[in-house]
């Protein structure tokens, strides 16, 4: 691993074709020109949660962004007004 940062993803296919996804990304994301520079070789890739609905996903997703942080500088995931609202009504209602 190059250094502390996470990026928690979802997807409802393999990890093995996301991150072919991630991989072929023209995006400029933070994530994505770091996985330019340093190559696919300096990240770990993992499943960390498998859900049966998309619903269960999504508040899985915003659950781990969450728990790890995911919005310090020290994270590739950027927040955006979709998941801080989401993010915001789950912790809410209290089911986090």
């Amino acid at each position: 691993m190059l250094n502390d940062k996470s990026y928690i993803g979802k997807t409802i296919r393999s990890l093995h074709l996301r991150k072919g996804q991630h991989l072929r990304s023209n995006e400029t994301t933070h994530f994505h020109r770091a996985l330019r520079k340093y190559g696919k070789d300096m990240f770990d890739w993992s499943v960390i949660k498998e859900t049966k609905t998309e619903k269960e996903l999504d508040n899985q997703e915003i659950k781990f962004i969450n728990l790890l942080s995911a919005y310090t500088e020290l994270q590739y995931n950027i927040p955006d007004e979709r998941i801080n609202a989401l993010a915001w009504l789950t912790e809410f209602s209290g089911s986090v």
